[in-house]
Protein backbone atom coordinates (compact mmCIF):
# COMPACT_ATOMS: atom_id res chain seq x y z
CA UNK A 1 0.00 0.00 0.00
CA UNK A 2 1.73 3.35 -0.86
CA UNK A 3 1.12 6.26 1.65
CA UNK A 4 1.23 9.85 1.35
CA UNK A 5 3.14 12.16 3.82
CA UNK A 6 2.60 16.13 3.46
CA UNK A 7 6.00 17.55 4.81
CA UNK A 8 5.41 21.06 4.25
CA UNK A 9 2.04 23.28 4.03
CA UNK A 10 3.04 27.17 3.38
CA UNK A 11 0.42 29.41 2.11
CA UNK A 12 1.46 28.71 -1.77
CA UNK A 13 3.97 25.63 -1.78
CA UNK A 14 3.26 21.96 -0.29
CA UNK A 15 5.76 19.35 -0.03
CA UNK A 16 4.42 15.63 0.12
CA UNK A 17 6.60 11.93 -0.13
CA UNK A 18 5.00 8.90 -1.41
CA UNK A 19 6.10 6.04 0.69
CA UNK A 20 5.47 2.27 -0.19
CA UNK A 21 7.30 -0.53 2.03
CA UNK A 22 9.37 2.44 3.97
CA UNK A 23 10.58 3.18 1.13
CA UNK A 24 10.52 6.99 -0.68
CA UNK A 25 9.02 6.73 -3.57
CA UNK A 26 8.71 10.15 -4.92
CA UNK A 27 8.02 13.49 -3.78
CA UNK A 28 5.68 16.63 -5.02
CA UNK A 29 6.37 19.74 -5.09
CA UNK A 30 2.96 21.68 -5.80
CA UNK A 31 3.52 25.76 -5.87
CA UNK A 32 0.68 28.22 -5.80
CA UNK A 33 1.52 30.80 -8.79
CA UNK A 34 -1.75 32.00 -9.24
CA UNK A 35 -2.47 35.89 -8.17
CA UNK A 36 -5.81 36.70 -6.36
CA UNK A 37 -8.75 36.64 -8.51
CA UNK A 38 -10.06 39.46 -10.32
CA UNK A 39 -13.30 40.67 -11.20
CA UNK A 40 -12.86 39.14 -14.85
CA UNK A 41 -11.60 35.99 -13.23
CA UNK A 42 -14.82 35.23 -10.96
CA UNK A 43 -16.86 36.12 -14.14
CA UNK A 44 -15.13 33.38 -16.19
CA UNK A 45 -14.89 30.95 -13.64
CA UNK A 46 -17.82 31.70 -10.86
CA UNK A 47 -17.74 28.00 -9.57
CA UNK A 48 -14.28 27.97 -8.38
CA UNK A 49 -14.78 31.31 -6.18
CA UNK A 50 -16.51 31.29 -2.99
CA UNK A 51 -17.94 34.61 -1.87
CA UNK A 52 -16.43 34.24 2.01
CA UNK A 53 -19.12 37.58 3.06
CA UNK A 54 -21.91 35.33 1.98
CA UNK A 55 -20.91 32.74 4.57
CA UNK A 56 -19.54 34.14 7.82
Amino acid sequence: MISIDRKLRLRDLEIFHFYKENKMLAYVIIEDTRGPFTEEDKRLEPLCFLDERRYT
